[in-house]
């Protein structure tokens, strides 16, 4: 997750010296992998990635977290509010939309269950993602018989 989190954020993968950093927190619990992705969205380099300005900035937040691009409302919106708050509003908009826990919820069926999730998935997992996070969705979706059945077939 932790490869995944800085390549969909960042385009590239993470120094050695910054995997053994995050995989020290995971391990003393300082940090969840829920956490990565928004984390590396608030640095430094992802601002700069985006020219160091909001039409940059909002747009990364969109790619990273919705797979598109932003509209231009959204740019001005988003814009003004990392003008007046910080990144950290922004991201808690966007990441943490209906529309981006959507997606999550579709990236974590192709993961693990080999295909994509349906709107009625998707729709009953929204609370879950959204009140405990994508970890309990990893883990229900890694216990369910689906995902045993599929594991049985790919590892007899």
């Amino acid at each position: 997750m932790i490869t995944q989190s800085y390549q969909r954020v960042l385009g590239r993968n993470p120094d050695p010296g910054g995997m053994v950093t995050w995989m020290a927190a995971l391990a003393d619990g300082t940090v969840r992998l829920d956490t990565i992705g928004p984390t590396l969205m608030s640095s430094e380099e992802f601002y700069l990635r985006g020219g160091s300005s909001d039409t940059g900035f909002v747009n990364n937040i969109y790619q990273a977290a919705l797979g598109r691009g932003a509209t231009a409302w959204e740019v001005d919106h988003w814009g003004a509010v990392r003008r007046a708050r910080g990144p950290e509003p922004v991201l808690a908009g966007v990441w943490g939309s209906p529309e981006a826990a959507k997606r999550r919820v579709g990236q974590t069926y192709a993961y693990y269950l080999g295909r994509s999730a349906g709107a009625p998935e998707q729709e009953y997992w929204l609370p879950v993602v959204a009140g405990s996070g994508d970890e309990q969705l990893r883990e229900e979706v890694v216990v369910s018989s689906e995902y045993t059945q599929r594991a049985q077939s790919r590892f007899p």
